[in-house]
């Protein structure tokens, strides 16, 4: 294959992968950028991502807690049957329904605490996601931390599964497309004959080591 023909599959490719980038960007993570170019740049992306992961990590905890402690101190099905479909929202797919369903449950609280307010009826801000901490969030400073905590780990979580999600579907694509040319270069390798002409087969066997490359770089 040719620089030309190289750098055009390259742009392509790049093209393909402009959303699921746009999604991983938004935790710190990024797979056609340029690379960062100076020290504290890199220091930040890396510092990024790492904030992200802690992130996830400890919302994961925290509903995993909550759960375990449902489990042990209550006897009720229907709580404990809640508290895992709150915690199984992590496995959502589909990037409307994940980006709407994240911000409905982070809104939920300020509206339902707005309403309360304009009735004149007392108001509490609630909270959005079912999790144990290790302070009490129901005091002044710690609410208003942990529902911060908690609005930021809905948007990590969902931008970490898009990314996953559309870099899964992208590759599955690429994939299915190199199995497809493969496919089509062999078939060249025989003589065909047809009705009107004879069809010599054709030296391709360098382009067919070339996609079988690939398809085990994308596989492994």
């Amino acid at each position: 294959m040719s620089a030309k023909n190289n750098e055009t599959a390259k742009r392509e490719i790049h093209e393909t992968l402009k959303l699921c980038n746009f999604c991983t960007r938004k935790i710190g993570i990024s797979f056609i950028d340029e690379k960062p170019s100076t020290v504290i740049w890199k220091v930040w992306k890396q510092l990024w991502f790492l904030g992200s992961a802690v992130v996830l990590f400890l919302k994961l905890s925290g509903q995993v807690n909550y759960v375990v402690n449902k489990l042990v101190t209550s006897s009720s099905v229907v709580d404990f049957v809640a508290s895992l479909h709150i915690v199984g929202y992590d496995t959502m797919r589909y990037a409307f329904w994940n980006i709407l369903g994240v911000w409905l449950y982070n809104l939920t609280p300020i509206v339902i605490y707005i309403y309360h307010k304009i009735q004149g009826a007392p108001a509490h801000l609630g909270y959005i996601w079912h999790l144990s901490y290790p302070f009490d969030k129901t005091q002044p400073v710690y609410h208003e931390l942990a529902f911060v905590f908690e609005v930021y780990a809905g948007v990590v979580s969902v931008w970490s599964m898009l990314g996953s999600d559309i870099l899964f579907m992208t590759m599955a694509s690429h994939i299915s497309m190199l199995l497809r040319l493969l496919q089509l270069d062999i078939r060249r390798l025989a003589v065909q004959h047809s009705n009107e002409k004879k069809i010599q087969p054709i030296d391709c066997y360098e382009n067919i080591v070339s996609v079988i490359k690939i398809h085990q770089r994308l596989i492994t």
